[in-house]
């Protein structure tokens, strides 16, 4: 029996004493580094752990691995990047953990998207990541900070963690209007926000921060048009999916000066290569895809990880998905 983790970029599961106990009783492989040849490091796998969005299982790639019986979703049961109706038709089962934000219908688990939600608009608008730049070059920056307090934060998806931005933008006495494809008034005013049309939220916001699952209907959902509504001084989050905003519109935007910046966790293709041209733009906060890499998030996380791993080598899984 052979466990592969083909992308732990962060380290989380290599030293992890819980993995210890699925060494006792398989052989486990872990690439800190996505194998150029991933197929290959993938045809033996029993079981194939998938972290987040960061490797694609469609159908060339589970064809590729003849001996796959279990694919494990880290971080929730919405991964669009395992195509599980393929690996349903292969006899291949597909279990998740309870995902970052802790378990559905519980309290909101665990609070690092908040938190870094919440710091990368203050960083945006304090002009943080422009002055750290320029001191590192020899300059003295002069910034032109504004603060979160009054400003209007619009929020796309007033999901579980969607609802959690909004309550903490409370605090900074932020307005908070909210839209999103099945949003209605009645949820929005429930959720204490003023419900809006995306149109209308993108004109109004001074902060618009994405909190969608990505799908066939969000995919490149924010665009050109609704971009070109935003206010020339307001700013851009994505800590939900890359693809949801179309990076093309996007890059645009930034490099045109049409909005007042962006800040992101998120991106088409990650890691976002070294010569994207993201990393030239102005006015913009890029992270590394680290709103879940937390000690609190790994404390839940890795147990469950090896848990779902555990009950099926003993015959009985747990948080089975079935295909749509």
């Amino acid at each position: 029996m052979q466990i592969v983790f083909p992308d732990d970029w962060n380290g989380t599961f290599e030293a992890a004493p819980e993995v210890d106990r699925l060494r006792r009783r398989a052989e486990v492989v872990i690439h800190r580094i996505r194998p150029a040849n991933l197929a290959g490091a993938l045809q033996l796998a029993d079981v194939a752990v998938a972290l987040r969005e960061r490797t694609r299982y469609d159908t060339p790639l589970l064809e590729a691995m003849p001996n796959l019986k279990l694919i494990v979703s880290v971080g929730g049961g919405d991964n669009p990047s395992i195509d599980k109706a393929v690996a349903m038709q292969r006899g291949v089962l597909v279990c998740h953990t309870s995902g970052a934000l802790g378990r559905a219908g519980g309290p909101s688990g665990n609070p690092s998207m908040v938190e870094m939600t919440i710091g990368m608009m203050i960083s945006v608008l304090r002009e943080f990541g422009e002055q750290d730049r320029g001191l590192r070059a020899g300059g003295w920056p002069g910034p032109n900070g504004r603060v979160l307090h009054g400003k209007t934060l619009g929020i796309v998806g007033l999901g579980r963690l969607g609802t959690e931005v909004a309550r903490a933008a409370a605090f900074f006495r932020m307005r908070v209007i909210a839209a999103g494809l099945s949003l209605t008034p009645e949820r929005a005013a429930a959720a204490g926000v003023e419900f809006r049309t995306l149109e209308a939220l993108f004109a109004e916001s001074d902060v618009v921060s994405i909190h969608l699952k990505l799908s066939d209907r969000t995919r490149g959902l924010i665009d050109r048009s609704l971009l070109g509504r935003m206010k020339p001084d307001a700013v851009l989050i994505n800590t939900a999916r890359g693809p949801i905003v179309n990076e093309a519109d996007l890059l645009d935007a930034l490099q045109r000066h049409s909005i007042g910046g962006a800040a992101l966790d998120v991106y088409d293709q990650e890691p976002l290569p070294a010569d994207h041209p993201l990393r030239q733009t102005e006015h913009t906060l890029l992270l590394a895809h680290c709103g879940w890499p937390t000690d609190q998030t790994y404390a839940q996380m890795v147990p469950e990880t090896v848990a779902v791993i555990e009950a099926f080598l003993d015959g009985a899984p747990i948080n089975v998905e079935h295909p749509v």
